[in-house]
Parts: C-alpha cells; sequence; structure tokens
C-alpha cells in the first residue's frame, strides 16, 4: 500500500513544482521505493542523528511506538534501516541542531536560494 501511494503521489506532482515528502521510516527500505524516487528524479535526503537522539526524541510518543519500548528492538531496527538510509544522495546530520538550523542546511544543500514563491 505504502509504495502503490508512493508511485501515485509521484505521478501527480507537478514537474516544475517543489515539495517535500517525509517518508516513513521503512519507506526507504523498499526497493522498489528506491526506484520509484530515482525514476522521478527526486533528490533523497537522509536527516540522520545518533541513536540516543532518536530515542530521545521518539519519547513523548513512547507509548504510542510499540518498537521504542524495548531498547534492544530501537537498536536492531536502526541498525537494519540504517544501511538503507546511507544509499540516499544527500545526507544531513540532525544531531544536537535546531529544526531552523537543519532547514537552513538543507536549503543551501539542495540550492533552494531565491527559489521560493
Amino acid at each position: 500500500a505504502e509504495t502503490r501511494a508512493l508511485a501515485e503521489l509521484l505521478r501527480e506532482l507537478p514537474a516544475s513544482g517543489a515539495c517535500v515528502l517525509a517518508l516513513g521510516g521503512g519507506a526507504f527500505t523498499r526497493e522498489e521505493n528506491i526506484a520509484l524516487l530515482e525514476r522521478h528524479g527526486s533528490p533523497v535526503v537522509f536527516l540522520d542523528a545518533p541513536l540516543e537522539e532518536l530515542r530521545r526524541r521518539c519519547a513523548p510518543q513512547g507509548e504510542l511506538r510499540p518498537l521504542f519500548r524495548d531498547e534492544n528492538q530501537f537498536r536492531q531496527l536502526y541498525e537494519a534501516r540504517r544501511g538503507h538510509y546511507m544509499r540516499a544522495a544527500l545526507r544531513v546530520d540532525t544531531g544536537a541542531k535546531s529544526v531552523e538550523q537543519v532547514a537552513s542546511e538543507l536549503v543551501a544543500l539542495l540550492q533552494l536560494e531565491g527559489n521560493h514563491e
């Protein structure tokens, strides 16, 4: 279902319109999804952070995230997915940075300066 939704969304995106797609944690682990993004020509950015910071960020929603409850399961999931994420063409280390700092890095990395509508 996730792959079908991604394919449909990519088909509907205007060719010249810029947008951000925030994929779920497992979306980029599926070869079909990676192929869809590559065919579309979308730049893929991995927003990286140390495991300890990811756990801290997830803590407020801990009860809603079943794999968060068990620290070992959380670590295993992180390690299993990280190799896939590292295939992204671009990477931004978000550790100990504000949302504004990360956004600023993304604007520079994607060369979005002056492209605001």
